[in-house]
């Protein structure tokens, strides 16, 4: 890029209202320092955030829970899902298929998917 050219401009991420991350940056945790500047927070280690797509090709949103949590459990507490019902039949599957509904979400990391059974 030339001295001239523009920056493209980044697409903002589409976060609910009321969501815990409104207003930040999703995957990084920031805060405002005094004096206006930011700096790095470090994430609690036994808070465990991973990404659950809102059925196939959904809307993504971070669920958060503790390392020992399932994903049914943290999908419950985080629930933000449109095309699915909470009170409905439903599981988490992983980026190969697996059903991780009932797995510590500590114990594996990638993009779910929740799928209405």
């Amino acid at each position: 890029m030339g001295k001239d050219d523009k920056e493209p401009k980044r697409a903002q991420r589409n976060i609910p209202a009321g969501h815990p991350y409104e207003g930040i940056a999703a995957k990084k945790n920031y805060v405002q320092a005094e004096g206006g500047s930011s700096r790095y927070k470090p994430q609690d280690p036994s808070t465990c955030m991973r990404v659950i797509r809102d059925g196939p090709g959904g809307q993504e949103f971070i669920i958060s829970g503790d390392r020992e949590d399932t994903f049914a459990q943290a999908c419950v507490d985080n629930w933000y899902f449109e095309s699915v019902n909470r009170k409905s039949n439903w599981y988490i599957r992983d980026e190969h298929g697996n059903d991780v509904t009932d797995r510590p979400m500590g114990s594996i990391e990638g993009i779910f998917t929740l799928i209405l059974d």
